[in-house]
Parts: C-alpha cells; sequence; structure tokens
C-alpha cells in the first residue's frame, strides 16, 4: 500500500497493528512499511502517552488517527485532513519571522499580528489571541532548545572555561583577546575553539604541554593552536571529559533562559 505522508491515518494504523499486536521491533516494522525507524517510534510513544488500547485497532484508519491526535486530524465528512491545514495561514517560517521580530524588541505581538494579517490576504488568519499564543509557545520551544552559540559569552566566560584547561592556556587567551579591536569577535573566536575542545581532557593537556614547551606559542595568533589541536584531535583514540566544563555550560545556558523568559514575558504567572 502507498501511504500519503508520515501522518497518513493507514500508516499510523499499520504502524501500531505491527508494534502492538504482531510485537514487530522498531527495525522489522519500518523495513515493512518502508519508512524509518524514527517515524515508527514517533507513533508508537505518542500512542502510549494517548492511552492507546489495543481494542483500538477495530477502529477504522481514520477513527484511530482522529483519536489518538484530536489536536492534528479533524473528521468531515468522514475524510481526515490535518488541522487548520487548509483553512488558515501561518506557516512555520513566517512563525519565526514574527518571534524574532518580537525577541528583537522592535516590534510588539500587535505590531506582529498586523504584519501577520498582511501575508496571504486571500487566505483565512487565526484570530489575535490563537496567534500570540502560537507565537509565545515558539518562543518558549526556541528557548527551551537553546545551542551552546545562542548564549551570550562574555570574557568572564572565556577566561573561566579557559581556566579549566591551564594556567597557560587561560593566559593565551586573555592575550588573544587584548589582541582583537571588536571585544566581541574576540570572544566569539576563543568561544569557537573551547567549544571544539568541549571539555576533552586530553586536548586540555595537549594544549598545556604546547604552550609550557614553547613560550614563543604563546604569542602566536589563535589559527596556529587551532591547527595543531585539530591535528592532534585525529590521534586521540581514549577521551575523558571534564565535569566543570559541562556544568559551567549548562549553569549558563539556564541562566539565559530564565532571563529570556522573563525579558519576553514567557514566565508563568504566580
Amino acid at each position: 500500500m502507498q501511504y500519503s505522508g508520515k501522518y497518513d491515518p493507514n500508516l499510523v494504523k499499520a504502524i501500531l497493528t505491527l508494534s502492538f499486536q504482531d510485537k514487530r521491533t522498531y527495525k522489522e516494522t519500518a523495513e515493512i512499511l518502508h519508512i524509518s525507524e524514527k517515524t515508527v517510534g514517533r507513533h508508537v510513544r505518542h500512542a502510549k502517552q494517548a492511552g492507546f488500547d489495543i481494542a483500538d485497532l477495530q477502529l477504522s484508519a481514520p477513527e484511530l488517527a482522529a483519536k489518538l491526535q484530536p489536536k492534528r486530524f479533524l473528521k468531515d465528512s468522514g475524510v481526515l485532513r490535518r488541522a487548520e491545514s487548509k483553512q488558515k495561514f501561518l506557516t512555520k517560517k513566517y512563525l519565526a519571522e514574527s518571534c524574532m521580530r518580537y525577541s528583537s524588541g522592535r516590534y510588539n505581538y500587535a505590531e506582529c499580528y498586523r504584519h501577520y494579517l498582511a501575508e496571504n490576504a486571500d487566505k483565512k488568519h487565526f484570530c489575535a489571541t490563537y496567534f500570540k499564543q502560537y507565537m509565545k509557545d515558539q518562543m518558549k520551544k526556541d528557548i527551551q532548545n537553546t545551542k551552546f552559540f545562542s548564549i551570550p559569552w562574555n570574557e568572564g566566560d572565556v577566561l573561566s572555561l579557559a581556566g579549566f584547561v591551564g594556567e597557560n592556556f587561560r593566559l593565551y587567551l586573555s592575550r588573544i583577546l587584548e589582541r582583537f579591536s571588536d571585544v566581541q569577535n574576540g570572544i566569539d573566536s576563543c568561544m569557537k575553539l573551547l567549544n571544539f575542545m568541549h571539555g576533552n581532557k586530553a586536548l586540555y593537556e595537549f594544549a598545556e604541554t604546547c604552550l609550557a614547551s614553547n613560550p614563543s606559542l604563546a604569542f602566536f595568533p589563535l589559527a596556529v593552536l587551532w591547527k595543531k589541536l585539530l591535528l592532534q584531535s585525529k590521534h586521540v583514540s581514549r577521551s575523558r571529559w571534564d565535569k566543570n566544563f559541562f556544568d559551567y555550560v549548562e549553569n549558563r545556558k539556564k541562566e539565559y533562559q530564565q532571563s529570556e523568559m522573563k525579558r519576553l514575558g514567557l514566565e508563568a504567572k504566580k
């Protein structure tokens, strides 16, 4: 059978039948249906969370999909369709752009909504309340998925993380920072190197040894040490990880997330 997509009701039922009734593994189910194991796992986990019972397999494919994913699917004259997908305009890309406008501080919710209404004027649009909630949900999701370089690192962060490597390395990066006319560019360059090392103690020891054994290297450009570390990383067979590095990064990430939630008014009301 050909399926129209990863949310096809017939595919949903086929996955659950093979997984729960036939006791197939994710890999076996994926091979039988010619889909990825990731898609199988997504539907199986969701079914369990939605209170799926094996007796539900007696339902038709549209009825089963609508029961397990009522927010995603709606029944209309016996035809299953993605909720709101054809009625109202709001693509992921446009939602992301609206969130960026608001996060920049240059637009408020009302201005973002007016921009939204002017986009694809021939289509229906969500009301202001729903649009605002979609924006808030998306911004919360973005903050929760904070990446390493989303964190606003500063000079103190560079020196603190460099200190975990060793005193020679810390002194080297402090000199590197002094050479940059644009402080933020210097911070970004140092953080790229620290992220590459990423708490790997084998690289820590190599960097410290290089700087200690060759004092002149301390005055070389960052690119020189980069090249040495890149070459060394190819020969590291076993790695030991620095807990201090990961704890520091995690704490800074949490601080940033809390400040962003507060700045954007996304904190839960007490």
